[in-house]
Formats: structure tokens, sequence, C-alpha cells
């Protein structure tokens, strides 16, 4: 008989505690955020290499660029919405 009362009160109560959702926001927020730190501390190395290299690869499509198309990005202008490129020397 205590068994079954227990059982009912452990019930209930593990309903309740699962249904309230008062305050959820702020902690998961907060535990997001401090996995992401995390995560971005101990991967730090390995993402700076990473932002590295895509850099060095988009620096490399814009020479070849500058080279096949005879583009020199330092004399192009936009003014007023307006994009045009000095003539070349």
């Amino acid at each position: 008989m205590i068994g079954i009362k227990m059982y009912i009160k452990l019930k209930y109560f593990f309903e309740k505690l699962f249904k309230d959702e008062s305050g959820m926001g702020t902690i998961e927020v907060i535990i997001i955020i401090a996995v992401l730190v995390s995560l971005a501390l101990v991967f730090r190395n390995f993402i700076m290499d990473m932002a590295g290299m895509v850099f060095d690869k988009i620096k490399e499509i814009i020479a070849e660029y500058e080279r096949k198309w005879g583009f020199d990005y330092k004399k192009a202008h936009c003014q007023k919405g307006d994009f045009y490129v000095e003539e070349l020397d």
C-alpha cells in the first residue's frame, strides 16, 4: 500500500517537474554559451588555421583573376552606387 502511494506521488512529482518550464530559458542560454566558448578555446588553433587557409585561397583567386583579366582592385571605385574601373596604364 505504501509502495503504490509513493509511486503515485513520485509519478505526479516528475510529471509536474517536466512540465514546469519556468526559468529554463536563461539557464539553457548560459549552458550553450559556455559550451561554445569552451569549444572555441579547445579548437582555437584549428579555427585560426582554417581561417588563414580560407583567406589565402581568396587571395589566390583574386590574384588569378587579376592576372587573367588585368583587373586591379585598387583602381576600382564605387561612387553613388555605380561601380566603375579606371583604365589601366
